[in-house]
């Protein structure tokens, strides 16, 4: 594997040699190759294995924020028969997830559909916690 020789130049002065055989020096080089290649191996091991299920679940978070925007879209309706309509398309276009049948149980029966307070009744609704302010409720 190594050989050491000893020269002498034309002055006299000895020097020592160290000569490395070619398994070594390929050894050498095998073992910096899997160094420089273990980073990149462990970014596309983490890239595939965690990063593609968080991708996954953040997806599946996303579906059902917007199916509960769009159902709670289609229950500010005033009417119950505009309720209805809105449930009946969002269903029929498959754009709601009804893995418990409550939505076809609305359907059936179209008076039962809750109505969700729209964004603007919100706002209007007096707050309980303002100053000197008298309620005006019938005594």
């Amino acid at each position: 594997m190594f050989r050491f020789t000893t020269t002498t130049d034309a002055k006299g002065e000895k020097t020592k040699n160290v000569e490395v055989s070619n398994l070594a020096g390929w050894l050498t080089i095998g073992i910096a190759l899997i160094a420089a290649l273990a980073p990149i191996i462990t970014s596309i091991y983490t890239g595939c294995m965690v990063t593609n299920p968080n991708n996954e679940a953040v997806q599946r978070l996303e579906k059902q924020k917007f199916q509960s925007e769009l159902l709670q879209k289609a229950l500010q309706m005033e009417k119950s028969q505009d309720r209805e309509k809105s449930l009946r398309i969002l269903k029929d276009l498959k754009l709601l997830g009804d893995p418990d049948p409550k939505i076809e149980e609305f359907l059936k029966n179209p008076d039962t559909i809750p109505q969700w307070p729209s964004a603007s009744s919100e706002r209007k609704a007096p707050s309980s916690a303002s100053g000197g302010e008298k309620s005006s409720t019938p005594k």
